[in-house]
This record gives C-alpha cells, sequence and structure tokens, in this order.
C-alpha cells in the first residue's frame, strides 16, 4: 500500500508540472499569434509600395498630367468628424476617417488603423530617391513655429528656385496611407498640386499592386 501511494504522489507532481509547463507556454503562443494577426508595417514596406505603384507611369490617377513630379507625403491626422456626408454614404452611418478605413478594409480593428496614420509622420519621402524618385520633403526645407510663423531652413532664394522648379515638373502630394493585415490592400490619397485630388483602392495581385476601386476623384 506504502508503494501504491508513493506511485501516485509521483504522478500528481508529475501532473502538475506539467499543468504548469502548459501554463506558461500559453502566453507566448498568445504573443506569437497576435504578432502574426497584427503584423509590424515598417517604413520600408511603404516605401516599396510607393516605388511599386509610381513606377506605373500609365497610371493616370497617380499622373494625371504627362510630367515626372516631385513626390511629398503629408501626414493624415484623424480628427474625429463623423459629419463627413461621403464617408457616411459609403459606411452607412455616422462614421470619423478611421472608422471609414476600417470598414473599407473590413478588419474590425480601429486601432490598428489610427495606428498606423499616427506612425506615418515618420515616414521619410525623400528615401525614395534610392528608388529613382524626384521626392521633396518640406519640412527640411521650412516649417512653421507656434506663433505660426514661417522659418526657413535654406535661403529664401533657394526656396524660389526650388518652387519654380516644382511648378514646371508639378508635385504629387501623398497622404492617408494604410494597408490591411494581410498586407495585400492599401489605401493612399493622391493630390496632384492642388489640381487633383483621388482617394485610391489597391490590391496585390501576382506581386503586383493594382488599383481596384477610387472613392474619390475631385479636380479642384
Amino acid at each position: 500500500m506504502k508503494i501504491n501511494v508513493q506511485y501516485i504522489l509521483i504522478l500528481l507532481l508529475i501532473s502538475s508540472h506539467s499543468c504548469k509547463n502548459s501554463d506558461s507556454i500559453k502566453p507566448i503562443l498568445d504573443i506569437e499569434k497576435k504578432i502574426v494577426e497584427t503584423p509590424i508595417i515598417t517604413n520600408e514596406f511603404k516605401l516599396e509600395f510607393l516605388n511599386d505603384i509610381l513606377n506605373n507611369k500609365n497610371d493616370s490617377l497617380i499622373y494625371p498630367f504627362e510630367k515626372e513630379p516631385y513626390i511629398d507625403y503629408w501626414p493624415y491626422k484623424n480628427n474625429g468628424n463623423r459629419h463627413d456626408i461621403r464617408l457616411n454614404k459609403i459606411v452607412g452611418r455616422d462614421a470619423n476617417f478611421v472608422e471609414y478605413l476600417d470598414f473599407i478594409f473590413k478588419e474590425n480593428d480601429t486601432s490598428y488603423i489610427s495606428n498606423q496614420l499616427k506612425s506615418n509622420k515618420n515616414l521619410k519621402i525623400s528615401n525614395l530617391s534610392m528608388f529613382g524618385h524626384k521626392s521633396i520633403d518640406w519640412n527640411t526645407i521650412r516649417y512653421f513655429d507656434r506663433n505660426d510663423r514661417k522659418i526657413n531652413i535654406v535661403s529664401e532664394d533657394s526656396i524660389e528656385r526650388l518652387i519654380s522648379t516644382i511648378k514646371e515638373s508639378g508635385q504629387l502630394n501623398l497622404s492617408k496611407l494604410v494597408f490591411n493585415k494581410k498586407l495585400n490592400k492599401a489605401y493612399i490619397s493622391i493630390n496632384y498640386y492642388g489640381r487633383v485630388t483621388t482617394e485610391v483602392f489597391y490590391h496585390k495581385e501576382n506581386e503586383k499592386w493594382i488599383a481596384k476601386k477610387v472613392f474619390l476623384h475631385q479636380i479642384h
């Protein structure tokens, strides 16, 4: 009988140890699953996407005019406005821009969308030059202080020459860049020097990004 009791105790200890190991493994598996479901979107990935769509010179949504413009990126801040008739009509209810994108992507994760918009302020569009694109980052040229005064980082003559060159070539302003979790869909706003604004939904097919739907096409 004594041997049987010892045997039972050993089995209980082994079972208890196994349960503890199982509990200790579970959080790790949960973390790994979360990483897979919520991928980290790097600036390198964003630049590769931009290079892909910008290389399509036949895309009239990006190149409405026969020019090779300078590329700029404008970070977008969601103001929480739910009174945009255009967005509400698409969603079918009152929705701000983040909720609208979440509806488009069908992610059911507004934080994922919002965090992308916030992280875009760190995107250095000047790095597109390594792909051969002309780019311009106005933050490296001039900025506005707390009193809304314009502060030039370079000389006024240099800025005037740059503006003159941009007027000849055009300027393509990109904004609102967001991806879905599978990284095969993207949404972006394209503004050609204040003359044409287009918001486009891209799908990745056969390793190429294809414009699938236009949600806004406005001529100023």
